[in-house]
């Protein structure tokens, strides 16, 4: 699934309605992972008082180096503490790309 053309944009409603079936309950900013037109992939944040709720959703069969490719560059568009709820799976992905292991699932970022 993941070889192709790889594009990322600015996600819009209808994406969220394609992607989880619903839009979100909160305001927030997010972009879509796209291979050959097909939105394979969807991350973003909201803001929560003096912090930001990361969250991400990756279709299975993306490449794991696309992913973190797409994960540094939403990194670097953070300019204040995050934080994020995460699988079992990708704790190990969060810890090498800066996060910071707080309670079970729970993961948060400090921007430098």
């Amino acid at each position: 699934m993941s070889t192709g053309t790889i594009t990322t944009r600015p996600a819009r409603a209808s994406d969220f309605d394609a992607f989880h079936g619903r839009r979100p309950d909160r305001a927030v900013r997010a972009w879509v992972l796209e291979v050959n037109g097909e939105v394979v992939g969807m991350a973003g944040w909201r803001v929560a008082g003096d912090h930001l709720v990361v969250f991400s959703d990756v279709r299975p069969g993306v490449a794991r180096m696309t992913v973190w490719r797409k994960a540094k560059q939403l990194m670097a568009m953070i300019d204040f503490p995050a934080i994020c709820e995460c699988t079992d799976t990708s704790g190990p992905m969060l810890r090498r790309l800066g996060w910071l292991h707080v309670a079970g699932n729970v993961y948060k970022y400090e921007p430098r």
